[in-house]
């Protein structure tokens, strides 16, 4: 059974941590898992509350397993690194080490504390404000930001944001001839179905009239058609259609009746059509 973890650098003196990879993947569920097969294995374990298998409606056979004062692996949420974990320095807590080990936990012998596995040759770290700290265990939704080893701050959210966007732009372009002009005036609406004599569903899409004043109809690829499906599932994510809005036409100055335009981007609480980057 894999928890995932990652360690963290050891100190004379001090218990070895693991940190917990990957934390937004349940990451509470995973260190009740870890913390269940490590007294299955026969150690002593001390652990948070929250994470305690045995005060689960369900508890397995350590149940009634007694606390120990002076416990071999201790589990805990540390406020910036997340869900760790410490081990004794007791020669008999070497089992329970392997065991956070083979299971994704890491250990930096540099640090003496368990972190976060590097990426690319680069280790990260994410960085939590008090704020975040209020939020999160509200059950609020907090950004991803982390820190890199020199010290740069990365916004993830919105670095991946502007990922998409520019790899579907690109697609899109690619893939269907269009004008950037034409590209942002895509809609929900432009996205039409045709149904062969054999059965087949071929996807369409619709091309408003623009500089030859003719709409145009084609049948879209399969790599065109992910991009559009991809921007449709980002748009409807949280359940909700594609939002409306008006578009403003640089060359008429007259804004277009509202529509659910493909190419917007959410800014703070309102969206607004976001043509693509000139390189």
């Amino acid at each position: 059974m894999d928890v995932g973890s990652v360690r963290l650098p050891p100190r004379t003196g001090q218990p070895t941590l693991y940190a917990l990879a990957d934390q937004q993947r349940d990451g509470p569920g995973r260190t009740s898992r870890a913390v269940a097969l490590l007294r299955e294995a026969g150690y002593q374990v001390d652990v948070d509350a929250a994470y305690d298998p045995s005060l689960a409606p369900r508890a397995n056979s350590t149940r009634d397993r007694a606390p120990c004062a002076d416990p071999e692996v201790a589990f805990a949420e540390h406020p910036q690194l997340g869900i760790v974990a410490a081990t004794s320095d007791h020669s008999s807590a070497l089992g329970g080490q392997l065991i956070l080990e083979e299971h994704g936990w890491r250990l930096d012998p540099n640090l003496d504390i368990y972190t976060l596995p590097t990426h690319g040759g680069r280790s990260y770290r994410r960085i939590l404000t008090e704020e975040d700290l209020v939020l999160a265990p509200a059950g609020r939704r907090t950004p991803v930001r982390v820190r890199d080893d020199a010290g740069n701050l990365v916004q993830i959210e919105a670095e991946e944001e502007t990922a998409f966007w520019d790899w579907v732009t690109v697609e899109t372009l690619r893939n269907s001839g269009v004008r950037i002009e034409e590209m942002c005036e895509i809609s929900h609406l432009s996205i039409r179905h045709y149904q062969r004599s054999n059965g087949e569903m071929v996807a369409l899409l619709v091309i408003s009239p623009s500089k030859t004043d003719r709409e145009r109809v084609f049948p879209m690829s399969a790599e065109l058609f992910h991009a559009i499906a991809s921007i449709i599932r980002r748009h409807s994510r949280n359940g909700g259609p594609v939002p409306v809005l008006r578009r403003f036409d640089q060359h008429d100055k007259v804004f277009s009746p509202p529509m659910p335009f493909l190419f917007q981007r959410k800014i703070g609480s309102t969206g607004a059509l976001s043509p693509p980057r000139r390189s």
